[in-house]
């Protein structure tokens, strides 16, 4: 009787084990799709954060171009204006 319950333990044992090494080989592999996901997302963080401090020096270049162009419009002089009064 005592036999049996020793072999019922070490088969459950070992069962245990087996699962537990499945455990492990399954979260290293959880653990490398998880690296390689973090990697693509720093990437996409990277070239966005990138594009954005590009585009906005482009854009405030842009805007100091135009207030530039705008300014030198404004500061010419205009021609002079003859106002002819109409006879009634």
């Amino acid at each position: 009787m005592q036999n049996t319950g020793n072999q019922y333990r070490l088969q459950k044992i070992s069962e245990i084990q087996k699962q537990l090494e499945a455990d492990k080989q399954k979260r290293t592999q959880l653990g490398e799709k998880y690296k390689k996901g973090v990697k693509a997302v720093d990437a996409i963080d990277y070239v966005l954060a990138s594009s954005i401090v590009g585009l906005s020096i482009l854009g405030k270049n842009k805007n100091f171009i135009y207030t530039t162009q705008h300014h030198a419009i404004l500061t010419q002089p205009e021609e002079e204006k003859v106002i002819t009064p109409v006879s009634k």
